[in-house]
């Protein structure tokens, strides 16, 4: 090597500072985030219940060869086996001073907290097909020379003990030996046709290509098989659970993230997502009926009105069931602009044209919405239309008999009932506002120059 180099290289030579086994660890090169000026996205809940299946895809415009997923390998996203109760090693037995011994049983701890998450709650893919079991009393250091402080785990894979007749070593790793790094669980992984991408594939509902390249499985080529949705069934639902306008389809930018993967966005037109956006509502509204015709006895709706941000009435129906398998059931039957005067004369049109689609004016059987005046108009009414086909009652005519029986099947809604009382207690107490409470707030931030009262 040139002289001149060696000077060079002599320059940027440090000498490592010795290294303090008890002291806080320095923080990786992370650039600090400003989190008071990150802007975070509104995001719409929907929160289905853990078991409730998929609704129904449109087969308007569905591929032929989508297919029922079939996962390759387990996941596991809940706790590793049942652990025994590990004591905290006290280091008696040890050249340590009290003040190490404090701090490596704090060390102790924190390791052993960071060992209890679930899978669900680690970021690499590999802890979902790894299971995790504690050695009670082995202990291991945590640098090169120093004591043994925290605790040993040792990590197999699921896979080989779920495949035991091939003719393989059953792969297992100890937390000393992989220091929390998951690059050999993960090529271990491969063996088995597993990736970070085709984990986070299987969990959106893609089933494995037949090849045996899993670093191309999910890819996005054409050896990748479809999943339970298409494309376009895909960015459908984007645009229906993000409540996004359809007007956004045709912006430049949403085009090019297509462009960017080598595809062109099977939606050009905001018109055509929009037509079948509606094809998929009668689609699903066909199916209600079909559900409503076969698994519905008696039905009981909850109602409401308001005027929405944009000075349009809004009137919304929900219908609740119980199925012959005692499964209860409910799902919104009419979310509908309410056109001239809001009388109970006019609802009660709605519920009728409601009832008279879905067939249930004889299955209906309570109403349950606020005190508001009108509901009790709407039941009086629903009534005078009903009974001209139904009887309430035994009819020794042979007319056949409804549930419904005008406003004594109108249940007042308790919550609403609660929120007036509390109204006019807090009135009778001269309890001001919400607005001029933060007002009040506000100003005595200003007075006093802090916010600690």
């Amino acid at each position: 090597m040139p002289p001149s180099v060696i000077g060079q290289a002599s320059k940027v030579t440090k000498s490592k500072p010795p290294i303090n086994f008890f002291g806080l660890r320095a923080r990786r090169n992370i650039v600090r985030q400003d989190y008071s000026s990150i802007e975070r996205r509104e995001v719409v809940p929907a929160n289905p219940p853990s078991n409730a299946s998929l609704p129904a895809s449109s087969t308007a415009f569905a591929d032929s060869d989508t297919i029922v997923v079939d996962p390759y390998a387990p996941m596991r996203d809940d706790d590793d086996e049942e652990m025994p109760d590990v004591p905290t090693p006290s280091f008696e037995d040890t050249a340590m001073t009290e003040d190490e011994k404090l701090a490596a049983i704090s060390k102790w701890k924190i390791h052993r907290a960071k060992h209890d998450r679930k899978p669900r709650d680690k970021t690499s893919h590999v802890y979902f097909y790894f299971r995790k079991r504690i050695l009670p009393g082995c202990l291991y250091p945590e640098f090169k020379d120093s004591p043994a402080i925290l605790q040993e785990y040792r990590w197999t894979c699921n896979i080989c003990e779920l495949e035991p007749q091939k003719l393989r070593k059953k792969y297992d790793v100890l937390e000393s030996h992989r220091k929390g790094v998951t690059t050999g669980m993960g090529d271990h992984l491969k063996t088995h046709g597993i990736t970070k991408d085709t984990h986070n594939a299987r969990k959106a509902g893609y089933v494995k290509a037949p090849h045996n390249n899993p670093d191309s499985t999910w890819s996005g080529t054409d050896d990748l098989l479809n999943a339970r949705l298409t494309s376009r069934q895909s960015i459908r639902r984007w645009f229906i659970k993000s409540r996004q306008a359809f007007a956004e389809v045709e912006q430049p930018e949403f085009q090019e993230m297509f462009f960017s993967l080598g595809v062109a966005c099977p939606y050009r037109s905001r018109l055509t997502l929009r037509n079948h956006i509606f094809d998929d509502f009668l689609l699903r509204r066909l199916g209600l009926a079909q559900e409503l015709e076969i698994d519905c006895t008696t039905i009981s709706l909850t109602l409401d009105m308001w005027t929405a941000p944009n000075r349009k009435p809004i009137f919304a129906i929900i219908g609740h069931w119980v199925t012959p398998t005692f499964d209860e059931r409910e799902e919104v039957l009419e979310f509908v602009e309410v056109k001239g005067s809001h009388t109970g004369e006019t609802l009660a049109i709605v519920v009728e044209g409601l009832l008279i689609e879905l067939k249930l004016k004889q299955k209906l059987f309570t109403i349950t919405g606020d005190n508001a005046g009108n509901n009790g108009t709407l039941c009086d009414a629903l009534f005078r239309i009903l009974v001209q086909e139904f009887d309430d009652k035994p009819s020794v005519l042979g007319r056949p008999q409804m549930r419904f029986h005008g406003k004594e099947s109108w249940i007042r809604c308790f919550a609403h009932v609660i929120s007036l009382i509390c109204g006019d207690v807090l009135t009778d107490l001269k309890a001001s506002t919400a607005k001029a409470a933060k007002k009040l707030l506000d100003d005595w931030d200003k007075e006093f120059n802090n916010n600690h009262y």
